[in-house]
């Protein structure tokens, strides 16, 4: 039987997300069995701003432009997990699956007035190792660390003094990825989960930053 405690906040992060788990083995006889599950939630990305990353100058807006500031949405309230996991020992499973962390839209505007305007969308593939912390019962504690290989593909718009070439560069990544969660376990067949996602990415123009799910 899989179990959950009491709710636990990381850092800086303040995602909620609910996973709806469906096991195929009596969980109360028998902790170990393959089980399958989704998450749905928010996601909010990170990345450097253009004086940490040098995104001055032809490179990225043009020649005889400077990037003065940078605004945007960097929440995206529809991204989701599907995944399939297997529990080899009472406090150990493998999870693995697909993930959506939405997309992210930001604005470089510059001097002489224009702004090049890009939006991120980062999808992939993900295999974690997953603790589980009984505490009662019903509740279980949840640990994970992982790897995911992300494919982020930003699609550019331009306006003003900046040149309208339409470009859609793109990275393909294999980072680190971990998180905390609680669950609680309605039977041995259905559980929900709230977890505390942290992805690293690459971006086309932003270097590498981080990308929170919950």
């Amino acid at each position: 039987m899989e179990k959950t405690s009491s709710p636990i906040l990381i850092h800086k992060l303040s995602l909620l997300t609910l996973a709806v788990l469906a096991s195929t083995s009596a969980l109360a006889e028998d902790p170990m069995g393959w089980y399958i599950g989704g998450n749905y939630g928010t996601s909010t990305a990170r990345f450097g701003t253009p004086s940490t990353l040098g995104l001055v100058g032809p490179g990225l807006v043009g020649p005889g432009l400077t990037v003065t500031s940078i605004t945007g949405r960097q929440r995206d309230k529809n991204a989701f997990k599907l995944y399939g996991g297997y529990q080899f020992h009472r406090n150990l499973a493998v999870e693995g699956g697909y993930f959506d962390l939405g997309d992210n839209r930001y604005t470089f505007n510059t001097a002489p007035a224009g702004s090049r305007t890009g939006r991120s969308e980062v999808r992939g593939l993900n295999l974690d190792l997953v603790g589980k912390l009984p505490v009662t019962d019903r509740f279980t504690v949840l640990g994970r660390v992982g790897a995911a290989y992300a494919q982020n593909r930003t699609y550019f718009t331009s306006t003003g003094a900046v040149p309208g070439v339409v470009f859609s560069p793109r990275t393909n990544k294999t980072n680190i990825k971990y998180g905390v969660g609680l669950q609680y376990a309605f039977t041995d067949q259905f559980a929900v989960r709230a977890e505390l996602e942290r992805y690293r990415i690459n971006d086309p123009t932003r270097n590498r930053g981080n990308i929170d799910m919950v």
